[in-house]
């Protein structure tokens, strides 16, 4: 009667191990998901802060000319690009933020109207790297 008591408390232990197995791998995934969420997030504001630094320094010049600038800032680095390629009213900026694992790109056409420029439609495209 003893050896089986033993078994049936031994056979509980095992399956309440397996349970917490189960728990600390479905934990590590959720945390996982987590931090690749909250680094898509940090990236993309980091994105639309190089789109808010472009628009700065085109500032109210019409006739400014393609443009690029890099900069690091918020733990992750930052790339935008002012470029021509539409009409003479009309500039395209490429935002591309780096932050760990995400990459997010922001591309936005902007618009100059009664001396200042406006921003028309805005891109964003987020890659795992």
């Amino acid at each position: 009667m003893g050896t089986s008591k033993i078994a049936a408390i031994s056979g509980v232990y095992i399956i309440l191990g397996l349970y917490s197995l189960g728990f600390n791998s479905t934990d590590e995934s959720t945390s996982k998901a987590a931090y690749e969420t909250a680094n898509t997030v940090q990236a993309e504001h980091i994105a639309r802060a190089g789109l808010s630094m472009a628009l700065v320094s085109m500032g109210g010049n019409q006739t400014v000319g393609s443009s690029a600038s890099s900069l690091s800032m918020m733990g992750g680095t930052v790339t935008y690009t002012v470029s021509t390629p539409l009409p003479s009213s009309e500039r395209q900026i490429t935002s591309t933020a780096t932050l760990n694992t995400s990459k997010v790109t922001v591309t936005a056409i902007v618009n100059y109207d009664k001396n200042r420029w406006r921003i028309e439609r805005v891109f964003t495209q987020t890659t795992f790297l």
